[in-house]
Parts: C-alpha cells; structure tokens; sequence
C-alpha cells in the first residue's frame, strides 16, 4: 500500500552523506507533494487503477531520489575540496600543510560514500526505480514535516564483534552515541541498538514519541553512556522498564529487553518514569531528575534508591581481571603436575572460599617475568605449540609461553569474585592459587584489608547496590565487573567499621548488620534495595 517497506534504515547512503558532508539532505516541497499525492492515490485505489498509481509512486520516489542523490554528491565533493585545498596551504615555511591522519580517514571515507551515491545514481538511471530505501526519499513529505508521529521497534541486538570492521567505523562516524566505553575490547564496544536508538529519536518529530524493545544493559553499560545522557536530557523519558524474568525469557535472547519509551521533547524537570509495565499512573517511577544527575552513569531503576555520596572500593583500590592464559585448552590441565599451580575460575568461588579444580601450567618466576628457560617439564608441554602462542591476540614480544595479567596471580594479600552471580561472593585465596579470567580480584597492602573487603562484598546490602547498576544476564545472573565493584561504597579506612569487617572477614562471619550500619541505610533503604532479591 505504499506504506510498509523494507530497507536498511540505519546506514542507507544518503544519511551518511549528510553526515559527512555536514549538511542535512531533504526533497524538495514539490517532489514531496507529489510522492504524498501518488501514495495516498495508491493506497485507496483498486484494480487497474492501483497498478496505475503504483508505477506513479514509484516515478515520485525515483524522481526523489534523483535529486537526494545529486545534492549528496555536491556536499560530498564540496567537502572533498575543502580538505584537499586545506592539505595544499602552505605554512610560514612556504611547505604544504597537508592531511594529518583524522583528515586522511575522513577524506578516505568521503570518497567511498561518494562512489556509493555514483552507483546509486548509475541504477536509479538503469532501473527508473529508487536504487535503495531511504526515509528521506520515501517518506520525504513526513520528513519535511519534522518526522513521524510514532517511531516503535525492536531493532536488533547484535553484539559489536559481529559486525564487519567497516560497518562499526561507518556506525562510529554517522552516530554520535555509538561510541566505544573508555575500556578496550569488544565487550565496551556498543551494541547495535545504541544506533537504532539514536536513529529513532530523529525520525520522530518534536512531541514525537520513540518506543522501543532495547537490551536492559542499555541502561547500565559503559557504552550506553552518551545515549542516557542523550535520553536524559533532551527528552522526556515516559517509561524504562526492565522486563520481569518470565516475560524476558519468552524472547529467548541472551540478554533481557527493556521497554524504552520516550517523548521527542526538552524535559521540563517533573517528569516521572514509569519502570514496570501497566498504566503509568498506578506504576512505580522515578524523577527523571535522578537520570540526569546520574551524569550518564548507570540508571538505578528502582524507586527510593537513589544516589548518595560515600567513598567508593575505586578510592582506594583498582579492580582487576584475572590471568589470562589466551589459550586455555594448552595451559589448564585437570590434575596437578610439575610446573602447575591450582587455578580458579568464577565457578569454583562461593562465599568466604574457593575450589580449585583445574591447573595452570604455570611460566613466570618469582619476580613476576616469564622464565627465560622453561624447566623440562613445562618445555614437554608447550614447545610443540610455539607457533600458536606467539598468534595470541595479546603477544607481543619475548617469551611464548608468557601469560597475560599476571599481577593477582603474585599479590601477597588479595580478595576475588567471580565476575557472574546471581550474587556478589568473594573469597581471599590461598597464596598458591591462582585467578584466572573469569574472575575479578583487588590486591590489598595486607591481610586485615582483604578480609575486610571479603566480609563487605559478602554482605547482602553490597549485592544489592551492585545489582542496581550491574549488567543483567540469562537466569537472573548480574556481571560484576570492574566497573560495577568500583563505584561500591566503603566504610572509611582506619574507621572501626573497618576494623569491625575485617575481624568478620577473618572469621569468616556475616557482617550485613555492620555494613547496614556503616552505610548508614535506613529502614526506607533496606526496603527499597530488598525490592530486587535474590
């Protein structure tokens, strides 16, 4: 009916030649009368005259897109020129400045946008029909109109290593909210979503609404941050809603869904956001407020828990992972031999202790380097795998048999957790053994500290305040990670709360009424932290 299309509505040409080119692309108002005409036209006719009006809507839409493809490529080699006369200047020495490398990338990428949209044009004249779907051409009355009444979805989740090297550098320059957290590795590189997200909020008009089905660790991720930030402040957030365990386990994904609904519109400072499902003014909410002080960090969706300042475990401590052997199959043994030390996995800590049940072959000496020379029984094992060792993602010189974040594994006085639970359980290991990367861990200046510690991430009250920002996972499970255990709050050190912990700690004894006490958590914060057991 001229109404339902298929296409790619997040990384179409035109979009991104307006991204580059730094100039928004839209028909014209005669075109986009004309396109409005031919699909209300197809839409109520029947019979031989819908055939009639479907060859004209399709004219309108390749007429469209002529123009939008023209325009594109002027702002694209516009921009091509300014940069190439920028690299010709000359400097006070009379040499030409030319491109640094930012520049070269961006020059690199206008000239492939630029064959894109030359293609484009080449098919739109072979074929007369719009050579790809795009809102600005096929929807360009609604776009000249500011956007759409109601944008609503469930775009995919797709986990940022999945994605082709082009396809997360197109993502990185078109989306100002897909952007990688301030950590390395793929796990901090956003998922796809963020750019549905963002994608959503310009297609509706001002007063539209965006409501989407978006993956729950949108709400606590580091990558998440500048679309909260976004959502916070620009918009009036109606609803962010975790979905309850059962209905999240009818997707069937890997991770649980949020429902998101927001207002295209400037907050005005007493909206509230509904956080459960049902009529909004029988749902508990928060102050949108309290998502804008958040400053971007993760949103504690509970009513009644809001933020307080205490010092925090990264005051004093760096969490850590654990060691990283970046080929388990040749280093993890099920029985102890010489060269090994009992390793521990996330699996094998409960609360106070920990089990090992696998070893580690085991290649750096005392001083935390690799052995120069590996003893004849470590050499039986490994030197048929030399080759494989050096193509290890983290090798990069010395020793083969080198492992990876080596230092919890020689800390005199460490605590560990492991890095999914249901619930926050640490351990302090025996000085033997050693965490490997499943497992995050702080090394401590002494016994007292770590048992400290160990009786505080032990406590009920501190799982608790780690499940409100940490990301959600399959059957209840949380991820405890670094950046999780960091923002935890901590009696102050030399306090006899500390001291009170760490005698706990030693006895291995439960301590939530200390830590209750130290936090200094009323009865309306007990009740409200209880709002999510375990």
């Amino acid at each position: 009916d001229g109404h339902v299309l298929q296409g790619d509505a997040l990384l179409d040409p035109l979009t991104l030649a307006a991204s580059l080119g730094g100039r928004a692309i839209r028909g014209g108002a005669a075109e986009a009368r004309r396109l409005r005409a031919a699909r209300r036209d197809h839409f109520v006719m029947a019979g031989p005259e819908k055939r009639l009006a479907h060859a004209e809507l399709g004219r309108a839409e390749a007429l469209l897109a002529r123009r939008l493809l023209g325009d594109g490529c002027m702002a694209l080699e516009r921009a091509i020129s300014e940069l190439l006369g920028t690299a010709r200047n000359r400097d006070v020495f009379g040499r030409r400045r030319g491109l640094d490398h930012e520049q070269r990338l961006r020059l690199s990428r206008l000239r492939q946008t630029l064959r894109d949209l030359r293609a484009a044009q080449r098919r739109l004249r072979r074929d007369g029909a719009a050579p790809f779907f795009a809102f600005e051409s096929h929807f360009a009355d609604v776009m000249l109109q500011g956007g759409f009444d109601v944008v609503t979805g469930n775009p995919p989740w797709v986990r940022a290593e999945r994605l082709p090297p082009r396809v997360r550098e197109i993502l990185t320059t078109r989306y100002s909210c897909w952007r990688p957290a301030g950590t390395r590795g793929f796990a901090h590189l956003p998922d796809l979503a963020v750019a549905f997200a963002e994608r959503a909020l310009e297609l509706a008009r001002p007063g539209g609404v965006v409501a989407l089905l978006v993956p729950a660790k949108l709400a606590t991720s580091g990558y998440g941050e500048p679309l909260r930030t976004r959502l916070a402040h620009t918009t009036r957030i109606e609803r962010a809603c975790p979905l309850p365990e059962p209905m999240a386990l009818a997707f069937g994904a890997a991770v649980y869904p949020m429902a998101l609904v927001a207002a295209r519109a400037e907050p005005s400072g007493t909206e509230m956001t509904a956080t459960t499902l049902g009529a909004k003014p029988a749902a508990p909410a928060i102050s949108q407020r309290q998502l804008q002080s958040d400053a971007g960090g993760p949103w504690i969706l509970i009513p009644g828990a809001e933020r307080v300042e205490f010092p925090t475990l990264g005051d004093r401590w760096t969490p850590q992972l654990g060691v990283k052997t970046g080929a388990d199959d040749v280093f993890l043994l099920d029985r102890e031999c010489p060269g090994t030390r009992p390793a521990i996995r996330g699996r094998d800590i409960a609360a106070w202790r920990c089990r090992p049940r696998r070893y580690v072959l085991w290649t750096h000496g005392s001083d935390g380097l690799p052995l120069p020379r590996l003893p004849r029984e470590l050499t039986e094992r490994l030197s048929r795998h030399e080759e494989r060792l050096k193509r290890r993602a983290d090798y990069r010189a010395g020793p083969p048999w080198q492992l990876f974040r080596t230092s919890l594994g020689f800390a005199s006085h460490r605590v560990i957790w492991p890095d999914l639970g249901r619930r926050l359980t640490a351990a302090v290991p025996a000085a033997d053994l050693v965490p490997l990367n499943t497992v995050y861990g702080i090394a401590t200046r002494d016994a007292s500290d770590a048992a400290a510690l160990a009786a505080l991430l032990n406590s009920g009250w501190l799982t608790a305040l780690a499940r409100l920002v940490a990301d959600p996972a399959r059957g209840g499970f949380r991820r405890f990670n670094a950046r999780v255990v960091r923002g935890l709050p901590v009696p102050p050190a030399g306090s006899g709360a500390w001291a009170a912990l760490a005698r706990r700690g030693m006895s291995c004894e439960p301590a939530d009424d200390l830590v209750a006490d130290a936090l200094h958590l009323d009865e309306s914060d007990r009740r409200a932290l209880a709002t999510d057991p375990v």
